[in-house]
This record gives C-alpha cells, sequence and structure tokens, in this order.
C-alpha cells in the first residue's frame, strides 16, 4: 500500500466519526404501565409525583401502556 492510499483511508475514517456520533440519540428509559381500568385517576397522580422527580415525558422518561379494557 502506498503511502498516499493509507493517508487517505485514515484521514476518511477520522472525518465520518462526529457525523456518526452527533446522529446517536440517548436512549430514555422506558415505563411500561398495565392497568385493568380507566387509566385517567392513576395517570394524574402519576405524573405529577414525577413532575416532582424531574421527570417529563418525552424528554427524560417514555412510557408504554396497555389496558384490560382495550
Amino acid at each position: 500500500m502506498r503511502r498516499r492510499d493509507l493517508i487517505k483511508a485514515v484521514a476518511g475514517s477520522v472525518t465520518g466519526w462526529p457525523l456518526a456520533a452527533r446522529g446517536q440519540q440517548p436512549k430514555l428509559p422506558r415505563i411500561g404501565i398495565l392497568i385493568p381500568a380507566n387509566p385517567e385517576p392513576f395517570w394524574n397522580e402519576f405524573q405529577q409525583g414525577l413532575r416532582e422527580r424531574d421527570y417529563i415525558e418525552g424528554q427524560t422518561i417514555q412510557f408504554e401502556f396497555r389496558s384490560a379494557e382495550g
């Protein structure tokens, strides 16, 4: 391999690193919630408690809901 080819290969791979790193998003913690009935009373209290601890849905935490009522 010629010296010029080696320099091109190294320079090409190094310049791509910042672009790849910038595209990655940090994974948010995900909480799965399974409730047998209407989620509204539970959800309001639960969200209030999380806000008091600086958790914001979509920014610092994600939720997945499942209900027995469909």
